[in-house]
């Protein structure tokens, strides 16, 4: 696709009517700020290239276009429009004399701590008690396991007998209720606690 010998007109000089050709029918998306010096620098190598090899070639409007979006996609953080999608998220309540606890787990790299924390909460909604506390971790797993054994002791304590867990990680669910050889004390520590508990659920 090229442009044809312009027709300047009375009121328009040639780069107006250039950067009308682009705007109204080339359907680019590009600003014209963007498009401007790529279509200057193809038109000096057409103009050159013509004149030393005697040739009468017009400017092609797809090298111009395809160097103005690939400018465009390297320098902006985001050329595309990004489709938002709304998720409602909600506390669901557990059946009647169910505990539902709902807790997580945080682990920094850097000094190897983790922090634990949760809630216990009835039906209604009304919290029970809840708990924090840090300790060592050697990654993310480990932190997470430490706080579900952290929690299995409170219930304990507390005597929640009817218990539902809900978390955000479905490797550590895979630790307690698979054979695997990761963290293997605290994950049988944590299978001791939950073997009293009547119908335990546990969620990611």
């Amino acid at each position: 696709m090229g442009i044809p010998p312009l027709d300047i007109g009375k009121n328009k000089d040639w780069l107006t009517n250039l950067r009308d050709i682009f705007i109204n029918n080339c359907n680019s998306p590009r600003k014209w700020t963007t498009i401007f010096p790529y279509c200057i620098w193809e038109l000096w190598k057409k103009r050159n290239n013509n004149n030393i090899n005697n040739l009468n070639n017009y400017l092609d409007i797809r090298k111009v276009i395809h160097a103005s979006w690939e400018f465009t996609f390297f320098t902006e953080r985001n050329p595309f429009v990004e489709k938002t999608i709304k998720v409602e998220i909600s506390w669901i309540k557990p059946n009647k004399e169910v505990i539902k606890l709902n807790g997580d787990g945080a682990f920094c790299n850097k000094s190897s701590r983790a922090g634990l924390g949760g809630a216990f909460r009835n039906n209604k909604g009304d919290r029970i008690i809840g708990y924090h506390k840090s300790c060592q971790a050697s990654s993310p797993i480990h932190a997470e396991i430490q706080a579900i054994l952290e929690r299995l002791k409170i219930a304990r304590d507390m005597n929640f007998t009817i218990l539902e867990i809900e978390i955000d990680s479905t490797d550590v669910i895979k630790l307690i209720y698979e054979n695997n050889s990761s963290y293997s004390n605290i994950v049988c520590e944590c299978r001791w606690l939950n073997a009293p508990i009547e119908d335990p659920n546990a969620e990611a």
